[in-house]
């Protein structure tokens, strides 16, 4: 979860996850991959723009109001000793009175409804979305009351929630979320970006949100002290950084699958059984199962490639296409992606 900013590890690790929206490879204005419209409320007087080219494709609006209220039932914080949601009410007893932005994001129905699967197979669910929320954040990792508290996450935290003012699945069914933000970012696209990452369990940061039960079996890993998610905890700890693809962390996680199979374990339950039922834990687990028996490892996403092979000793990662993926081969053909926008560009002035 705490994971890499080396270049030569994502050249690996993305093309196995994936994300909402996607940089324009040209401009580098975000676009919709796993989106279908969003809309951006921004207080008057803020220099947000949207980009022209975006506008003809109109999945993503802006507009200026004169205030933007954050509902009191919006989620605001964490509470990890009872590991539930804490409401703005709760948090805020005065209001939010700063919010700058307000964006509404609406998410195909496709989503949902079994057309995205993880490598192993299993559904991509909200209680995936609302788990990458809790760590990713990260809002658990940072509170002392966390079975899994890690004190270098404290200032990520601090970071997100010096700006954070609220989230609330408005819809299940279409999808529909609102976030509420005190920053602004020049462009509207980029704030759907920001208010999307913090939702998602895959993260074009350094660090790796994985699917709910695959982050259970790290949980109960760095829960028990035998390892952790974080390599800066891992060295005070003198315990192994927890690895999802070899080594003997990855043994830890596999005897960790065969106890969350047992005891039908759910991380984060008091939040999470709201979208999980027992049916679910054990179909997910005994995918999970079956995964690791095929391919040696627990790493998965949801991305166009999956990890096939990993021997660390001779140095050689294998990906190989996702039979599963929801797009069709060529979705972004036509697009012009394929032609390099190279700019031409006269200069004058003193030699």
């Amino acid at each position: 979860v705490d994971g890499t900013n080396w270049t030569y590890d994502f050249m690996f690790m993305r093309p196995t996850q994936d994300f909402p929206v996607y940089s324009h490879p040209h401009t580098g204005i975000p676009i919709p991959h796993m989106i279908e419209s969003a809309n951006i409320y921004c207080l008057e007087g803020k220099p947000v723009i949207i980009d022209d080219t975006t506008v003809e494709d109109g999945w993503c609006t802006l507009e200026f109001v004169s205030s933007i209220d954050v509902p009191g039932d919006a989620w605001a914080d964490w509470d990890a000793a009872n590991q539930v949601f804490l409401t703005v009410d709760e948090v805020y007893p005065g209001g939010v009175t700063d919010a700058a932005t307000k964006a509404v994001m609406t998410f195909p129905d496709w989503l949902l409804d079994g057309t995205v699967v993880w490598h192993d197979g299993s559904p991509f669910s909200i209680a995936d979305m609302v788990c990458g929320m809790i760590v990713g954040f990260p809002m658990d990792q940072a509170k002392p009351e966390s079975a899994i508290y890690d004190e270098y996450r404290v200032s990520d935290y601090n970071t997100g929630m010096s700006t954070f003012r609220g989230v609330k699945i408005v819809s299940e069914s279409p999808l529909v979320i609102e976030y509420y933000d005190s920053a602004i970012s020049l462009y509207a696209e980029t704030i759907v970006a920001a208010s999307t990452g913090v939702l998602w369990p895959q993260s074009q940061a350094q660090s790796f949100m994985p699917a709910w039960h695959n982050f259970a079996l790290g949980y109960m890993t760095e829960a028990a002290g035998l390892g952790s998610f974080g390599s800066s905890k891992s060295t005070d700890l003198g315990v192994d950084w927890i690895s999802y693809v070899d080594g003997p962390q990855l043994q830890l996680l596999l005897s960790n699958l065969a106890t969350a199979v047992f005891d039908n374990f759910l991380p984060y339950a008091p939040t999470l059984s709201q979208w999980v039922s027992t049916q679910d834990i054990i179909e997910r687990y005994q995918n999970l199962g079956n995964f690791a028996a095929t391919y040696g490892h627990v790493w998965i996403g949801t991305g166009p490639m999956y990890l096939d092979q990993v021997d660390t000793l001779a140095g050689i990662t294998v990906l190989r296409n996702n039979p599963n993926y929801f797009y069709e081969t060529g979705h972004y053909l036509g697009r012009g992606f394929d032609t390099v926008a190279i700019p031409d560009v006269a200069a004058s002035g003193p030699s």
